[in-house]
């Protein structure tokens, strides 16, 4: 501005500058809260199936007014049989804090709990990267659901903890994705005796939020990253920023847009399973298939493989398995020694007679 025009404007002109610019292209944003009756209004109407809630406060005067303007947007996001994101329910609050997150998360269990129990929550799975207050609004709102937490997020904090390189975070990986408990105490052993420190950072942990071999399998979901928001929140960036309004209504036609997208691509499909599925259940048959089982009762099963470590007992039944030789501290025995004799009677020499004498190896009697 100096340079071209010849005029010096400082931070807090350019700011009311940019200020009054937004007001004429997106509005004013006191007039847009007052249009937000009207606009849920619109929405509901026009979008069968949709809810819209709106939280206020009572001011001296007894009149509804909103508490703050600008705030935080929450969001969630689900997963769609085909792997994909599917935006469920949005929100903007004051600010981020157990009792906005109660109160978001009290509408959308009202919205999706419609034809299911209250003690069915055991079949839902929650995931989130630790926001403010989320935990504690989740054992109010919704006790029984499957809660989880991001791993990709618990190595960042892993790192703040100076647990820095590739070992670290190999080892953290080891152990969240480990299928079984045994698999599991297995990979803490060895982060133990290379780092105690480590070891004991994850001593206040609950390996059932962030580890595979202790989830449920009710809800049958084995997810253990949150990219599913790190994704909606790249999709809307451009409408962050905005009035609450515009925001909303960007928000409106950019989930619109993409489920219709998706639902085109849906007809072209062809089979009963969705195409990332699929992929995986054929990645899972061909891994399989270096696999021998052997039934020894009914719904019992002895898989083996061509590493004679690597085989586990199955209990259909049950559905539960376990493998056969488990992982021990104890020292393993030293092998047989090697050796070029043969077996049987050690072989001695013949003793020699007085009346013999020894001629260069050779015996003579006298």
């Amino acid at each position: 501005m100096t340079l071209k025009l010849g005029q010096h404007v400082n931070k807090w002109e350019a700011w009311r500058v940019k200020e009054a610019a937004l007001r004429v292209i997106y509005g004013d944003e006191e007039e847009q809260f007052k249009w937000l009756w009207d606009y849920c209004t619109e929405v509901v109407t026009t979008n069968e199936g949709t809810r819209c809630y709106v939280k206020t406060v009572d001011n001296e005067e007894g009149k509804a007014v909103f508490q703050r303007w600008g705030g935080q947007l929450l969001v969630a996001i689900g997963l769609d049989p085909n792997n994909n994101i599917f935006p469920i329910a949005y929100g903007l609050v004051e600010v981020e804090n157990k009792v906005s997150w109660k109160w978001f998360l009290s509408h959308l269990y009202e919205d999706i709990r419609e034809g299911i129990d209250e003690h069915e929550q055991e079949y839902w799975t929650f995931m989130s990267d630790k926001q403010k207050g989320l935990i504690e609004a989740f054992k109010t709102v919704l006790p029984n659901v499957n809660y989880r937490f991001c791993v990709r997020y618990l190595h960042e904090n892993f790192k703040r903890a100076d647990f820095r390189g590739h070992t670290f975070k190999v080892s953290l990986w080891t152990v969240a994705t480990a299928s079984t408990t045994q698999y599991f105490d297995y990979a803490m052993k060895k982060m133990k005796k290379f780092d105690l420190k480590a070891f004991e950072w994850f001593g206040d942990k609950d390996p059932k939020i962030w580890s595979m071999a202790f989830f449920s399998l009710t809800p049958k979901c084995d997810v253990l990253l949150n990219n599913m928001c790190e994704v909606f929140n790249s999709f809307i960036l451009d409408a962050r920023d905005k009035l609450v309004i515009t925001m909303m209504n960007m928000l409106k036609d950019l989930i619109m847009m993409r489920m219709e997208i998706n639902r085109e691509k849906t007809e072209k499909w062809e089979g009963t399973l969705c195409p990332k599925p699929r992929a995986r259940l054929l990645d899972n048959i061909k891994e399989a298939s270096s696999y021998m089982p052997i039934k020894c009762d009914k719904g019992k099963f002895q898989v083996c493989s061509s590493s004679q470590a690597n085989q586990c007992a199955i209990d259909l039944e049950k559905r539960h398995y376990t493998y056969l030789w488990p992982q021990t501290d104890r020292v393993p025995p030293l092998p047989p020694p090697l050796t070029s004799k043969k077996a049987g009677r050690i072989t001695k020499l013949r003793g020699v007679n007085p009346i013999e004498v020894e001629d260069k190896g050779k015996t003579q009697i006298l």
